[in-house]
């Protein structure tokens, strides 16, 4: 297959091999954030690339997303899929030189040819916009990012309003903590178990406990 003239330009320019190393040996940081806030999570974000002596790639579940995080760090480069080849080529010829630069993107921008020792920033990863479901390759964000860790000393940070179990469960308590503001916690908070929902024959998308609330709300006029 004949590749287009602006790839087989881009491609000449690419140095082999590449002339990455491991800067050193330790381990990057793993931790997780959980948030109530948009603008609480987005300052969070803020500080992390701050304070990186590298490179830092933010993964975003949603196109919408970059533009309102670009608007805490708009020092960003942004990349989505639907860029064009010239904007895509831009970025990766940025990140290839091994200058220090923020990149804010859905899930592709996790195969940007970054440093080692990169942060990795990943907003809200349990929504499915980091899920690869249909063509080649197949991969999930979360699965990547976990590789960089143990094997690139990548640092990942898991900024989430509801992270997925296997993550909570798989850092450290020192690792993760809120950074929820005080005037969200005035919420009660309730847990519930939907297999006990299953067996006492509710197969909808909403507990017993949830479809009452809402039901209360609608008919106070609430939303």
């Amino acid at each position: 297959m004949l590749l287009p003239p602006l790839q087989v330009r881009e491609i000449g320019t690419i140095q082999f091999p590449i002339p990455h190393t491991i800067k050193n040996n330790e381990k990057g940081k793993r931790k997780l954030e959980t948030y109530g806030d948009a603008s609480t999570a987005y300052t969070y974000i803020k500080k992390v690339v701050s304070e990186s002596s590298g490179s830092v790639c933010i993964l975003v579940p949603r196109a919408e997303t970059i533009s309102s995080l670009i608007s805490f760090i708009p020092e960003a480069l942004r990349l989505e899929s639907s860029d064009s080849e010239k904007h895509t080529s831009e970025v990766w010829q940025r990140v290839h030189s091994g200058e220090k630069c923020v990149v804010i993107g859905t899930r592709s921008a996790i195969f940007l040819p970054f440093d080692f020792a990169t942060t990795y920033i990943v907003l809200d990863e349990e929504y499915e916009g980091h899920k690869q479901w249909e063509g080649q390759p197949l991969y999930r964000v979360h699965e990547i990012v976990e590789y960089l860790h143990r094997f690139a000393n990548a640092s990942v940070y898991y900024v989430s309003r509801t992270p997925q179990v296997a993550t909570l469960l798989s850092i450290p308590p020192n690792d993760r903590k809120s950074i929820v503001k005080k005037q969200e916690m005035n919420a009660e908070i309730s847990f519930v178990d939907m297999g006990n929902e299953r067996k006492a024959k509710n197969f909808t998308m909403l507990s017993g406990l949830a479809s009452t609330i809402c039901a209360e709300v609608l008919k106070k006029g609430g939303n």
